[in-house]
């Protein structure tokens, strides 16, 4: 069994999203945020997460360390910032998330519960049971909860009943969006995560809510894939954005639909132009704060579409 390490990140509430963007990139895993009231000076958030010994001999805890470091120089209170560490049976690890991870509602309709937690259903909710197993995307985050309600757009302005696009979610993590993807009535979703135990906790996700015989769960990196799509969701950061995106388009057809996230608002920009030069239209633009923000809109999604194909 891996010895595991809970490390906690006490920081000023501002940078609690920077922090926990550059932690689920470097540990492809989620982290568990919260706010703290540090008396009548200042506002401060806590960061969790775990990492394995090996991990940290590998020098990933320095790696969070030096970054903590560098985004807390930019404010006046980087002397409340505090790292902790606490050793971790792998078991301990798993029940730790069943105490952050409670019934929550994203966009007008979903409704996500881990499996433990039961929750009242209206009419209209889409019940999302999701697992996290060591993978990231329960809803929680504002980037995911950004592309849910994006989704539930879409299929509004595509007409439901109407729309059943064939699906890819790039880096599926648990399987939220493409769990959600099923339900909302994709005709089929292919959902890839480059890491095994992502994939494995992902295809879990989808049986334990009936969505299997819809949801294609894999490994296969997404330059190996030679099927098209109508709408690809990608859910990951800016850099694996810039390195897949030639990657993206290529398993497009005309017309297909391209939803982002897991951007910074002040990268939104950058993203767009980037698909704008290949005569991408912007059709919706969504901002979200995350959790120990101050307020301002933090995160972004996007959604464009590729250029119809030329009529002769």
């Amino acid at each position: 069994m891996d010895k595991w390490e809970k490390i906690t990140i006490t920081l000023p509430a501002q940078l609690a999203d920077i922090a926990s963007e550059f932690i689920i990139s470097v540990t492809e895993r989620g982290v568990e945020t919260k706010e703290l009231k540090a008396g009548t000076l200042s506002n401060l958030s806590q960061i969790t997460t775990w990492l394995t010994r090996e991990e940290i001999g590998d020098g990933l805890l320095d790696r969070i360390s030096h970054h903590v470091s560098e985004i807390s120089g930019t404010t006046p209170d980087n002397n409340s910032v505090k790292i902790d560490r606490e050793a971790q049976e792998e078991s301990n690890w798993a029940e730790e998330w069943k105490k952050f991870f409670k019934p929550i509602r994203a966009g007008n309709h979903f409704l996500i519960r881990p499996h433990w937690e039961k929750a009242p259903l209206d009419p209209p909710d889409i019940e999302i049971i999701i697992d996290p197993g060591q993978a990231f995307g329960v809803g929680t985050h504002a980037s995911t909860a950004l592309m849910l309600a994006s989704m539930e757009w879409l299929w509004e302005q595509k007409g439901k009943g109407h729309y059943r696009p064939e699906v890819i979610d790039i880096g599926t993590g648990t399987g939220i969006l493409g769990i959600a993807a099923c339900k909302l009535g994709a005709a089929g979703v292919t959902a890839i995560d480059i890491d095994p135990e992502a994939a494995r906790t992902a295809s879990e996700n989808a049986r334990r809510n009936h969505v299997a015989h819809l949801m294609n769960t894999s490994t296969t990196p997404i330059e190996k894939l030679q099927a098209k799509f109508d709408l690809v969701l990608a859910n990951i950061d800016r850099d694996t954005i810039t390195a897949l995106k030639n990657h993206m388009v290529s398993v497009m057809h005309p017309g297909s639909v391209l939803m982002l996230s897991g951007l910074l608002a002040s990268q939104e920009q950058e993203i767009a132009d980037m698909f704008h030069a290949r005569g991408f239209e912007t059709l919706r633009i969504s901002r979200g704060s995350g959790a120990g923000d101050s307020g301002s809109d933090e995160w972004a999604c996007l959604v464009m579409a590729n250029p119809p194909a030329q009529t002769q």
